[in-house]
């Protein structure tokens, strides 16, 4: 966080200073809080309690004027927009203190900005502060947001136009009457109250969000304000949010082991934030079928995943779950001795190296039912009979000799003893899966 103090006996004064620093700290990758004195008696009384990282102070002001506050508090003299050419002169005696010249010219505005951003720095086109589960995050993109642009930064195969709540933002230029612009400029995204507000209104969307505005305020108000939460939230709800769908920065921002364009071919039913551990998709995926899929081979995950997504529409009562995976040559041969060699009864026909599971090429699926209990029932798999073919799978339930309605295979059309092969001359990658 960034704090800056003014000092002006003008209000007027004050007012234009904070519109330029406002509008320098649109793009700031960090909150910028401003404090607003109206004289050097003031600044003096309160500052101690409120210690910035630049003091902006007025030239010219009753009493102790602003060259004299600048000496005693290391600020920056800023002249008044009625400076005269006296105050040039001091200005220019002032060794130690950098002034900046607003002398009510045509020119006040661009040169006291311009003069801001050689001391504090340019802003950064496509930097965005964003409220996540876990607080205030901001992100850095190629370049600004733009309407119908196929711009992606993170290279996951949906925009970075695509991965923003734009019906917020749009919702915002209603409410502050701003005219449609195709490039979203920081000065037009809803302010941190603006998104709280609209995430309270949204059941499914309020968990996420509201936790980490919570964080946000909480933390600032211990840090900053003498845990005054009321004063934090009315310095910090003026922030300008970006309001995002999925991190437009990270290609699985949920961390749930799948592209957030994976997570996005169905409509969303909350607003993602960053760094919530749960996945886009949570109540529409069993959580220990998001744990198995990603024991997949990586290239059959998408596909998985995709069909299980699709099946799932399909099932209105009963929640899809991976009950049996990636399995190893040596848990294989123990499978295959159940029944033989080993007490229980014949679970599985073929012997380690000849099942499409020891690649991470298989996985067998079930069905949960709103009692929690586990069901194999032919209805559900019968439903599914018309979705796996649009997702290059093999399905158990086809085969003629020993039929098998749980299994779904993906071979990239290799045979298990090609795949053997390969995984005995070790074409291997680092993981252990086999090089496809």
């Amino acid at each position: 966080m960034l704090k800056i103090a003014v000092c002006d006996d003008n209000e007027e004064h004050i007012s234009a200073l904070r519109k330029m620093l406002d509008e320098w700290s649109e793009n700031k990758p960090f909150a910028v809080v401003i404090y607003e004195y109206q004289s050097a008696e003031n600044f003096l009384f309160s500052y101690p309690d409120k210690p910035c990282d630049i003091i902006l102070l007025d030239i010219e002001m009753k009493n102790l004027n602003g060259m004299e506050l600048a000496k005693l508090s290391g600020g920056i003299a800023v002249t008044g927009y009625d400076a005269n050419e006296d105050t040039e002169v001091m200005t220019a005696e002032a060794e130690s203190v950098e002034v900046l010249s607003n002398d009510n010219t045509n020119n006040t505005s661009g040169t006291i900005t311009k003069s801001l951003k050689q001391i504090l720095g340019e802003g950064n086109e496509g930097v965005y502060k964003v409220i996540s589960s876990a607080g205030l995050t901001t992100i850095k993109l190629n370049q600004p947001l733009t309407d119908g642009s196929d711009e992606d930064k993170d290279q996951d195969g949906l925009s970075d136009w695509d991965e923003v709540n734009t019906t917020l933002i749009y919702n915002m230029y209603a409410k502050y009457n701003h005219s449609y612009t195709p490039v979203i400029n920081s000065s037009y995204l809803p302010t941190l109250a603006d998104c709280n507000d609209y995430y309270q209104s949204s059941d499914s969307q309020k968990v996420c969000v509201e936790s980490g505005y919570e964080i946000f305020i909480n933390k600032n108000a211990g840090m900053y304000y003498q845990g005054d939460k009321e004063k934090a939230y009315a310095e910090l709800s003026k922030l300008r949010i970006l309001p995002i769908c999925s991190d437009p920065t990270k290609p699985d921002s949920d961390g749930d082991g799948f592209w957030d364009c994976v997570d996005n071919n169905l409509p969303q039913t909350y607003v993602y934030e960053i760094n919530d551990p749960q996945p886009l998709y949570r109540n529409k995926i069993d959580k220990y079928t998001i744990e198995r899929l990603r024991a997949l081979h990586p290239k059959a995950q998408k596909s998985f995943l995709e069909f299980i997504l699709v099946g799932q529409v399909q099932l209105s009562d009963v929640t899809i779950r991976i009950t049996d995976h990636y399995r190893t040559i040596e848990e294989q041969n123990e499978l295959y001795a159940q029944g033989r060699t080993k007490p229980g009864t014949i679970v599985t026909w073929v012997k380690g190296g000849s099942s499409y599971h020891n690649y991470g090429l298989a996985m067998d699926i079930a069905f949960i039912d709103r009692n929690g209990k586990l069901l194999y029932d032919d209805k559900y798999y019968n439903i599914l009979k018309s979705v796996y073919p649009d997702f290059n799978l093999e399905w158990g339930g086809e085969w003629q000799e020993t039929p098998d309605k749980p299994h779904y295979q993906m071979t990239f059309n290799y045979s298990c003893s090609d795949l053997l092969k390969k995984y005995n001359n070790n074409e291997v990658d680092d993981n252990g899966y086999i090089i496809l």
